[in-house]
């Protein structure tokens, strides 16, 4: 059996402290540089020795960039995409515009943004601002409208220890907030952190007939 399932390398992560919150990119040249390893390592290129997977070839590159430098990720998003067939993603925090990832979104290269409703309480589930599912109705407003991308994914944490909070009971999810949200913009579905977590608690289990 052939499952039709993606595999992305995911670039980035937390910022944290120390060396973690150092990473970034210094310059086009850097971002072109960065985009032919990538491609010669992961993807579709021909990197000979130097591609740590053998010939197996990803299906594209995850952005995950929390740190705040959001200096040319534009370039290596558009240098990424000029490759060929590579499926890029973005995984920005909800607040709108992300600190980090603005400026790469704007460039309308991404086939897929999944959105992190959680740890950031002005756009979560029950912030009350006059919507049915409080900040994170405006929030996927503000998104959908604000971005070009193939399509958009809720980000939720899978249990109520996955993530600080933003915890969205199943029952809530798939009767309140899904219902608010699927008729605007480009709805893609959820994307859920983490699969450990999800799991322990059967959180896709739970939620994935009504999403």
């Amino acid at each position: 059996m052939t499952l039709n399932s993606k595999v992305l390398l995911s670039l980035g992560g937390g910022s944290g402290s120390g060396s973690g919150s150092s990473y970034g990119l210094t310059s086009t040249d850097d971002a072109n540089s960065v985009a032919q390893y990538l491609w010669d390592s992961y993807l579709g290129g021909s990197g000979g020795s130097s591609r740590p997977l053998g010939s197996a070839a990803l299906d594209g590159i995850d952005l995950d960039i929390e740190n705040g430098r959001p200096a040319h990720y534009d370039e290596l998003a558009s240098a990424l995409k000029a490759k060929g067939q590579v499926l890029l993603t973005a995984a920005p925090q909800c607040p709108y515009p992300d600190t980090s990832l603005g400026q790469a979104l704007q460039t309308g290269q991404f086939d897929v943004v999944w959105i992190q409703f959680y740890n950031n309480p002005v756009c979560e589930y029950g912030n009350d601002d006059g919507d049915v599912s409080g900040g994170l109705v405006s929030a996927w407003r503000s998104w959908t409208s604000g971005v070009k991308a193939g399509s958009f994914y809720l980000g939720v944490p899978a249990s109520k220890v996955a993530a600080t909070n933003g915890y969205i009971e199943p029952a809530d999810l798939t009767g309140t907030v899904i219902p608010a949200i699927r008729g605007i913009g480009s709805y893609g579905g959820i994307m859920v952190w983490n699969r450990c977590f999800d799991e322990q608690n059967n959180y896709s289990g739970q939620v994935k007939a009504g999403v």
